[in-house]
């Protein structure tokens, strides 16, 4: 694969995984740690646990 290609790849897959944790990972600003918790205890989506 090469010096080139190694970097080309880390770089495609920092870009994919970005996207990924953009998709993914759910906003929780502004949300308490008692408030996540209650929520996931409750059996919520990960997703409709932010903001």
């Amino acid at each position: 694969i090469g010096a080139a290609g190694t970097f080309w790849l880390y770089t495609a897959l920092n870009i994919a995984f970005i996207g990924i944790t953009f998709w993914l990972i759910p906003e929780t600003k502004n949300v308490t740690l008692e408030h996540i918790e209650r929520k996931l205890m409750a059996g919520e989506k990960l997703r409709n646990i932010g903001v």
